[in-house]
């Protein structure tokens, strides 16, 4: 699982190092508010199940998570939420013909749908926005992008 989440990693770092502080492996439960806006790879779980006689098929649930720190996204403008600009057009933005932009993180995702010849991402993602509070910190507001990467493994 781990060279996974280092491959999407850098795959997201190649794209956004001018947008984004800081990149990470792990849910950062404590991050410095210097280090934001930041992206980071979390491992979710590992499914095993059986494929045939002699294999076995992996299923990682990743989660890529964008986070950013609330107050500094108090844009003024009264009919939006702190910082859903941001993460919206960050996380999933379209562009003008209604594709979707290179310009977002979903697009690297779908750019990258095969990692190696055994290791694919799945079809299907899904995002969820919110608020979290990071420790005792402060308060972020958080774009979380979740899909499966699945290989086909022998069994020894």
């Amino acid at each position: 699982m781990f060279e996974v989440l280092k491959t999407i990693e850098y795959a997201l770092r190649s794209r956004f190092t001018s947008q984004i502080k800081k990149f990470v492996i792990g849910d950062p439960v404590l991050i410095p508010e210097s280090n934001l806006p930041c992206i980071a790879v979390t491992p979710i779980n590992t499914t095993i199940t059986i494929a045939d006689v002699s294999r076995d098929l992996e299923t990682y649930t990743v989660e890529v998570i964008l986070i950013i720190n609330a107050k500094n996204e108090i844009s003024g403008k009264i009919n939006q939420i702190v910082g859903t600009e941001f993460l919206t057009e960050t996380m999933e933005k379209i562009d003008s013909a209604g594709n979707l932009s290179e310009h977002s993180i979903l697009s690297v995702i779908r750019e990258n749908l095969r990692i190696e010849s055994n290791l694919e991402i799945s079809n299907e993602n899904t995002i969820e926005y919110g608020m979290e509070v990071r420790g005792e910190q402060f308060f972020t507001r958080e774009a979380r992008l979740r899909f499966n990467v699945m290989r086909i493994n022998k069994r020894p």
